[in-house]
């Protein structure tokens, strides 16, 4: 039996701002997607692999939210899980704005990766953009605690 250390984290989505409607038709972004936390572990072949997910906000593109330039949503969505020793924690999602005449805009797939001794209790950024669009989302880190799993 050995022992690994191991942090629990919570994570919270705690913001999400429209920066720049920028080349959009309208005032507003059409915002939808997903953000999540994750916990990803490299597998015996070497690829990232998420061990745990936990979804913040989910949005058809049927339901989305629209935000004008400097407008904020404050979803407060939490999820608290654990990190081993030698893995990551993850942050972030993949967000599109909604386009009535044209293919929706992609404004990527994009995440935060928090080594394991990199994880302590701060916020983290993560920038969505599509050409002058943009959307800032911000994850707030918690670190609970840190302990030795017997494995």
């Amino acid at each position: 039996m050995t022992d690994r250390q191991v942090k629990e984290v919570r994570v919270t989505l705690k913001q999400i701002r429209c920066s720049k409607v920028g080349s959009d038709a309208g005032p507003t972004l059409e915002i939808y997607g997903n953000l999540r936390a994750l916990g990803v572990f490299v597998n015996g072949q070497g690829q990232f692999e998420a061990g745990f997910t936990g979804k913040l906000w989910d949005r058809a593109d049927n339901n989305a939210v629209q935000m004008a330039e400097t407008n904020q949503l404050f979803p407060n969505t939490q999820t608290t899980f654990i990190v081993f020793e030698n893995d990551f924690l993850w942050v972030g999602g993949r967000l599109f704005e909604d386009d009535d005449l044209d293919a929706d805009d992609d404004m990527g797939a994009r995440d935060a990766r928090i080594l394991y001794r990199d994880i302590a209790t701060k916020d983290v950024p993560v920038r969505f953009q599509e050409s002058s669009q943009i959307v800032d989302v911000t994850f707030g880190i918690e670190l609970l605690r840190t302990f030795a799993l017997s494995t």
